[in-house]
């Protein structure tokens, strides 16, 4: 069949829109890369159980520290913490502010009942396989961690307000903290 003028031969192989084997091997290669670091981080909660102590204190002692700024009472509030193997662990020194006092909120010793969400369990940190460890700016562990009115730490002789501030260290798989600088910044490090 001849052809007509002006129109041209039609191709055997059509432009199509696909893609080459390269593309598609470079796709899959990162693709399965991905997935087995993916697979590997989900298999294991390796340094999990740490941040997640890690967060739970910052935020309790971030509500600490907003209580003792807003609340006008003679009421101080701390957060105490037992670093006794096995029972390890934190908690605010009364059970519930709203009807605490100086004299019954004033110690250093952790009440295991006060609200879920400001401390955690005895025992909790062991069955966790993390340990806690504290610094309070002259290698003391501080047994609690108060706030002034204007959000500044307060610990025993107030080694917190100095230029090293305080941490307390989660120890498991990973290491991570809650550093407190001596103006009152609660950070993570």
């Amino acid at each position: 069949m001849p052809l007509r003028a002006g129109l041209s031969r039609p191709a055997l192989f059509p432009a199509s829109s696909g893609f080459t084997l390269l593309e598609l091997v470079i796709v899959l290669v990162i693709v399965s890369a991905l997935s087995v670091t993916a697979i590997a981080r989900f298999q294991s909660d390796s340094g999990y159980k740490e941040i997640v102590l890690q967060k739970r204190l910052l935020s309790a002692l971030r509500h600490m520290q907003l209580q003792a700024m807003y609340d006008e009472r003679d009421v101080c509030y701390r957060m105490a913490f037992d670093y006794t193997p096995g029972a390890q662990g934190f908690a605010p020194t009364v059970s519930r502010f709203s009807t605490a006092s100086a004299a019954s909120s004033c110690h250093s010793t952790p009440n295991f009942s006060s609200t879920p969400a400001l401390r955690t369990d005895p025992g909790e940190l062991s069955a966790m396989k993390v340990t806690m460890n504290g610094y309070d700016g002259r290698a003391v562990v501080p047994a609690h961690i108060g706030f002034n009115t204007f959000g500044e730490p307060l610990t025993d002789g107030a080694r917190c307000r100095s230029l090293e501030g305080c941490a307390i260290w989660f120890t498991g798989e990973d290491t991570v903290g809650v550093c407190i600088n001596a103006e009152g910044h609660i950070y993570e490090c």
